[in-house]
């Protein structure tokens, strides 16, 4: 169950930051991509809920820990992504 858990919460941080670039992305083409990838995420979601007794209330944190490596959480990478190293 921690799995599904876990895999709930990645797949809605990725269908929380898909919509938020879908939304802020000024070429229509990229931003309807960005928001099939959401809806696609937010499916996905869905779909692992039905392995969870109780779905939490989704929350969006840079401090969530995704069960990731201690000091590699998705904010971390995104931050090592945006500076190239």
């Amino acid at each position: 169950m921690e799995d599904a858990l876990m895999r709930w919460r990645l797949e809605k941080t990725a269908a929380y930051l898909s919509d938020a670039v879908a939304a802020n992305e000024p070429d229509l083409k990229r931003a309807k991509l960005f928001g099939k990838m959401a809806k696609a995420a937010e499916a996905k979601a869905a779909i692992i809920a039905n392995d969870l007794k109780q779905v939490p209330e989704f929350t969006q944190s840079a401090d969530v820990d995704h069960g990731l490596p201690l000091g590699y959480s998705a904010a971390s990478r995104h931050a090592q992504r945006s500076v190239g190293t």
